[in-house]
């Protein structure tokens, strides 16, 4: 039936003071501007912005750790000291190399300087991690992470089990991460995902036969997130600077520092030496070119003087234009098979990814038995995954799924014996907004009351 038109404007009020409802519930379709009618836009996953809670530093250490033998069938929570972790801290930990059979799991802060990581042995033989190797570690404060008190239920064994919580807050899609507070033998948390708004997914992992209940009414951190935006321009390194040739009397020199990370224009704010030698001072301090500091010491007395060795200075710098801390980038994976009782890396193109920089991933559909191991960056737009899968037959992961990771483009020191840490303060609320603002867009996009363009 044709529409009636008419020259003069319409009202959609009969003008009662009760007023007018579009809609009568939430699954009513309607729509503006003729676009197609629509249910309700739903989600609060950004209902719970804190304004109290608007910023906290993200660092990354590179640190040498020896872990011990993993124990065949079983998952092994082995400690890491590292100097400047508080107890209320969020970790996360990517080992630098593969090891076949050996799988990276949960990990937790245990302690102030103390840092538990769970390693899981698929094999039947006893598994040492390569010593001496350089972790990536890093750690966010508890102002830019929810917790969430959770009773999961039994684990069977020698196989993984996705469980479902709500978590007030979480956007879909985001990037995940858990850590568990505590530690039990066998069971390990091997990957999370936003299965959608204020919903979390959590694959448990037993290493061994026998089912495992995890520990109920836990206060598990979570890591919801859709990027974090750089709150200023100041980066923080902490720099062992190894050995520095000596100082000859009555004269400046300027030693050269490497700094991975630094860029050729950046400014230095200022250099902190962390003991004091009779004689000797810091009277200036440069950006002498890409990843090098100059510092030009001044020696006052008769004799040479030799900077002591291996001291970790505080180095505070101004970058022009800062990248954001934490970037979400997606990439359509198809892994290939993953043979039994092992794990197996698998090399991706996933474009954003900056070399030398950490990654993490989640997965976004389950696949029992399967789960990801570690992830880590092994070149510009190139990242490799571990994928570990805990059962007698070989399994092959989902082909042509989008899979989720959080990038954090601060150079994370890898490989660079003279560097601890690196840190950039995160503004949490300026995310959270942005985040609320798409999802308020998109909602006027579905109904027709914004241009999609």
């Amino acid at each position: 039936m044709p529409l009636s038109t008419s020259t003069a404007t319409r009202q959609l009020s009969d003008g009662n003071t009760s007023g007018t409802v579009l809609g009568v519930s939430a699954t009513d379709l309607i729509s503006f501007f003729g676009a197609t009618p629509v249910a309700q836009p739903a989600g609060t996953a950004f209902a719970t912005i804190n304004p109290a809670a608007s910023a906290g530093n993200v660092i990354i250490y590179t640190t040498s750790q020896t872990p011990t033998g993993v124990t065949p069938n079983s998952t092994n929570e082995k400690a890491f000291t590292l100097t400047g972790v508080t107890a209320t801290e969020m970790v996360f930990v990517s080992k630098p190399t593969t090891q076949a059979g050996l799988a990276v799991c949960s990990s937790r802060v245990s302690g102030t300087n103390a840092v538990g990581v769970t390693f899981a042995n698929l094999t039947a033989a006893t598994i040492t991690p390569t010593a001496g190797e350089s972790y990536s570690v890093l750690t966010m404060p508890a102002s830019l992470q929810p917790t969430a008190t959770l009773s999961p239920a039994s684990v069977a064994g020698n196989t993984t089990d996705e469980q479902q919580f709500t978590v007030t807050g979480v956007p879909s899609p985001s990037f995940v991460q858990v850590n568990k507070p505590t530690a039990q033998a066998g069971l390990a948390i091997m990957g999370a995902r936003a299965v959608s708004n204020n919903t979390i997914g959590i694959t448990f992992a037993n290493a061994t036969v026998t089912p495992i209940v995890p520990t109920a009414s836990e206060t598990y951190d979570v890591l919801a997130s859709q990027g974090l935006s750089a709150a200023n321009s100041v980066i923080e390194y902490g720099v062992n600077v190894g050995t520095v040739a000596g100082i000859v009397s009555f004269t400046t020199t300027e030693s050269a520092i490497a700094v991975t990370g630094l860029l050729a224009n950046d400014i230095v704010l200022g250099v902190s030496k962390p003991t004091n030698q009779a004689g000797l001072a810091i009277v200036g301090a440069r950006v002498s070119g890409a990843n090098s500091l100059g510092l030009t010491f001044l020696n006052t007395t008769t004799n040479v003087i030799t900077p002591t060795a291996s001291e970790s200075y505080i180095v505070s710098t101004l970058r022009r234009e800062p990248t954001a801390v934490m970037q979400l980038l997606t990439a359509s994976l198809t892994p290939a098979a993953v043979a039994p009782n092992t794990t197996a890396e698998q090399t991706f193109t996933v474009t954003g990814v900056v070399a030398a920089t950490s990654v993490y991933a989640n997965k976004p559909t389950v696949q029992a038995g399967l789960s990801l191991a570690n992830s880590r960056v092994s070149g510009t737009n190139s990242v490799v995954l571990a994928f570990a899968n805990f059962t007698t037959a070989t399994i092959t992961p989902t082909a042509a799924e989008t899979y989720v990771f959080a990038s954090f483009p601060m150079v994370s020191l890898g490989g660079a014996t003279n560097s601890n840490y690196v840190i950039q303060v995160a503004d949490v609320l300026f995310s959270a907004a942005i985040g609320q603002a798409v999802a308020v867009r998109n909602a006027m996009v579905a109904l027709g009351l914004v241009a999609s363009g």
